[in-house]
C-alpha cells in the first residue's frame, strides 16, 4: 500500500466513524487485545494477526 493510498483510507475512515479517541490511538498487540477482550468478560476462541503490509488482528470471541 502506497502512500497515496494509505492516505485514501485514512479520508475515508475518518469521513464513517470520525477521530478515535485519545485512550486507543495507539496499535494493539495480539496479547493487548486479547487481554482487553477478556476484561469484558469473552472469551478467546481464536486470535490471528491477517495482512502482508498492512497489519490487522483478527479476534473471535464468545460471551461468557
Amino acid at each position: 500500500m502506497n502512500w497515496f493510498e494509505k492516505m485514501k483510507l485514512g479520508i475515508r475512515y475518518l469521513k464513517k466513524w470520525g477521530m478515535l479517541p485519545r485512550y486507543v490511538r495507539h496499535n494493539l498487540s495480539p496479547d493487548e487485545l486479547v487481554s482487553f477482550v477478556e476484561n469484558i468478560d469473552f472469551k478467546v476462541e481464536e486470535v490471528r494477526l491477517l495482512g502482508d503490509k498492512t497489519k490487522a488482528l483478527y479476534l473471535r470471541g464468545r460471551k461468557e
